[in-house]
């Protein structure tokens, strides 16, 4: 049963692979072989390993949806799936233990990707900085959010909702803005609720200069480590509510 997820979840990771190698290819082309007239410049600088990081968390969420629903998709099977000797619970568990490898390996994806391209000579350099492991954490931990948040909201019914995927980002981009308008009570208050369990406003301002500055999201009323240890908290109750109520859902 879960080998149906793995194949699923094969086929969107080397889609996702092939689109990020032949976008890398294309810009490492163009940067190293500037078109006539063009004034490309670079002769080497400091990157902010913290940007990149962030970057490959980004692709990572873009992964995490088109993983999301996992047991809403197999709404139409679950007839035969039940009758098989394995508890619900655990296949369920073996859905989700599949997609979070694919959606970390498609972190780690990007992150290799990113890190080749900027090795092509001239030589960048990658720089770290004692945000480095928090912005690691931070990146993986949206992510999963969004996989969590996802998969709680569709476990609970057959119905097709594979399309709450898609709807997230508008719909949490939306909840982010309007907390952050002062609306008036209780609708501001209302927002900022929402937002807790929002994966977009957990994602970090990150300032550009001569070096990467990251700020704790301001929608949010935690510190940057305490966001973080927030979004693995409400991935880990998600999912395990998904499981219960997919197990409990009747065909």
């Amino acid at each position: 049963m879960y080998y149906v997820e793995v194949l699923y979840a094969r086929s969107r990771l080397f889609w996702f692979s092939a689109v990020a190698l032949v976008v890398a290819a294309i810009f490492t082309y163009f940067v190293t072989f500037p078109p006539p007239h063009a004034h490309v410049v670079n002769n080497g600088q400091d990157v902010p390993f913290d940007g990149v990081v962030a970057f490959a968390g980004f692709c990572a969420m873009i992964m995490a949806s088109m993983l999301a629903a996992t047991m809403n998709r197999d709404a139409s099977h679950l007839p035969y799936m039940w009758t098989k000797p394995i508890t619900r619970a655990r296949i369920a568990l073996m859905y989700i233990a599949v997609d979070i490898v694919t959606i970390v390996v498609a972190f780690a994806i990007i992150l290799t990707i990113c890190t080749l391209v900027l090795a092509i000579p001239p030589r960048n350099h990658v720089m770290f900085d004692e945000y480095s492991a928090a912005m690691v954490a931070r990146s993986l931990a949206i992510p999963l959010m969004l996989f969590g948040v996802v998969e709680v909201a569709t476990s609970w019914t057959p119905m097709r909702l594979a399309a709450a995927a898609g709807l997230v980002w508008p719909i949490g981009f939306a909840v982010e803005f309007l907390a952050e308008i002062n609306l008036p009570f209780p609708l501001g208050q209302l927002f900022r609720a929402l937002n807790v369990v929002n994966p977009m406003a957990y994602l970090p301002e990150i300032h550009v200069m001569h070096h990467v500055n990251i700020s704790p999201s301001t929608a949010l009323p935690f510190d940057f480590m305490s966001q973080t240890v927030m979004a693995f908290c409400i991935t880990a109750i998600a999912l395990v509510v998904a499981a219960y109520n997919w197990k409990r859902m009747q065909a």
